[in-house]
């Protein structure tokens, strides 16, 4: 969506609380709509799903999968620039991947602006506090994506003039906001994040509203991006510390389509939002990369849960969504064990990092065949703790947040290959596709600078 957020947008958005009552709303001169004012309203508002998808491009650029060269044909042009990382820029103007972030933006903005009016905190503190942490999170959340995909890696030395995405903070749809930087748009979150973790609750009735816990998870995951790892441990303990119950493999019975347990029903889920799925990550088109699923052993049950053979492809159908056709892009606690060992091992705390990764281990493999990992160094415990955080995190979209962090470790950096019409297309650390293309109408409204190629 454009940094000018058109009216229509607007109201196609305020259209999510289609119940909203008239005697509640307020004008705003500046672009001619209605906002709500009850704290209902607002919460309706933020409870629209289309809007919380996290963003997919990731996920299609990653080294997870492949598609085979007799689907490629299928995918068409689209479809190939999602596949080879839009090298060639994008055939369509627009992407959900930018609009949707966008939309949840203008929701928050608008929310954060109606709470602030005088009186309306009053008509119910507790509520108040839930539905203003609820927007300081969604906007954190749509930040998170867009500069993950839309910006260049991040590089502490250069964060502060590498160029990010636009920064909205205001619902002023006649507010002109080019590309702040990377460092800038960081800050912002981690701000947003602060105040959401000091205003939800604990728990919550549905798992499509985030918490205390979800706040704390995606603090330690943005922190562990940009290889503040200190700051990764604080916040993935304070998560844990709230919430650190695990599926276990062992009760899941094989289902021949798909075997996991939906997501309201699984006890790791903290946070669930569906991810944009692009249309190179559907069954029909993509294969799991062979060497991702050779690297489970035989007794380990993700094995069996995770994958299916279709007609001799191998393909994945294990999403925490809890179907097999939506991916999963919210926060499980599995992710933060892996965050916290990860960080253990790397500040050389082999036992702590071991006894993490088997904690969640023991819950994926066979109880009867079980084997607790091992490592002699916390070098080689960090080499362990990766190799399971790939296995145990494929197809969430954070694959592709841990190739960008790798590419500035060569102990760790991956080169990732696509063939595609006889033509063999890299990724390699450092690489400017590390930065997808902005949509072309967003460029062209705006004006702000295209990431080159």
């Amino acid at each position: 969506m454009n940094a000018r957020i058109p009216t229509m947008i607007v109201a196609m958005v305020l259209l999510a609380c289609t119940g909203c009552s008239k005697d509640w709303l307020d004008a705003k001169p500046e672009a001619s709509i209605a906002v709500p004012s009850d704290l209902e309203d607002f919460q309706a508002l933020l409870d629209n799903p289309n809007i919380h998808q996290y963003p997919g491009l990731g996920e299609a650029g990653s080294d997870n999968y492949y598609v085979d060269q007799s689907v490629i044909s299928s995918l068409g042009q689209y479809g190939l620039d999602f596949y080879l990382w839009s090298k060639n820029g994008w055939s369509y103007p627009t992407l959900y991947e930018w609009e949707f972030p966008y939309q949840g933006i203008l929701v928050s903005n608008l929310v954060l602006e109606g709470l602030a009016k005088k009186g309306v905190k009053e008509l119910n503190p507790g509520k108040w506090n839930e539905v203003a942490g609820n927007a300081y999170f969604f906007r954190a959340l749509a930040y998170a994506g867009l500069i993950e995909q839309f910006a260049n890696v991040y590089n502490a030395a250069t964060a502060d003039t590498d160029q990010g995405v636009p920064l909205r903070l205001s619902s002023n749809i006649n507010e002109q906001q080019g590309r702040v930087s990377i460092q800038t748009v960081y800050n912002q979150i981690i701000a947003d994040l602060g105040q959401s973790a000091g205003l939800l609750p604990a728990t919550a009735r549905y798992r499509t509203r985030p918490v205390r816990t979800a706040a704390y998870g995606l603090l330690s995951r943005v922190y562990l991006s940009i290889d503040q790892y200190d700051s990764a441990r604080k916040y993935s303990q304070l998560a844990l510390s709230l919430y650190d119950q695990l599926l276990d493999f062992n009760t899941l019975t094989y289902n021949d389509q798909f075997s996991l347990p939906q997501y309201y029903d699984n006890p790791e889920v903290i946070f669930y939002t569906p991810m944009l799925t692009a249309p190179t990550l559907y069954q029909y088109a993509a294969t799991v990369d062979s060497s991702l699923y050779k690297s489970y052993d035989a007794n380990d049950l993700r094995k069996l849960h995770f994958f299916r053979d279709n007609g001799g492809r191998i393909v994945w159908a294990g999403s925490y969504s809890g179907n097999v056709s939506q991916l999963f892009g919210g926060i499980a606690a599995s992710e933060l064990y892996l965050i916290l060992a990860e960080v253990y091992a790397r500040k050389g705390e082999t036992t702590p990092a071991l006894e993490l990764l088997n904690k969640l281990l023991v819950k994926r493999f066979s109880a009867a065949h079980f084997v607790p990992a091992t490592a002699a160094s916390a070098a080689e415990a960090l080499q362990v703790i990766l190799q399971e955080r790939r296995k145990e995190t494929a197809f969430r979209g954070l694959r592709w947040a841990d190739l960008r962090r790798f590419s500035k470790q060569p102990a760790s950096a991956v080169t990732v290959k696509r063939f595609a019409n006889n033509e063999t297309v890299v990724l390699a650390p450092g690489d400017k596709k590390y930065a997808w293309i902005i949509p072309p109408s967003e460029v062209l409204a705006s004006g702000i600078p295209q990431n080159p190629r």
